[in-house]
């Protein structure tokens, strides 16, 4: 989970980077 965790923080990252 923590793996998926950092992925799915990471994603939220670019794309509130994105925004």
């Amino acid at each position: 989970m923590q793996i998926y965790t950092s992925q799915s923080i990471r994603q939220n990252t670019e794309i509130f980077l994105s925004l």
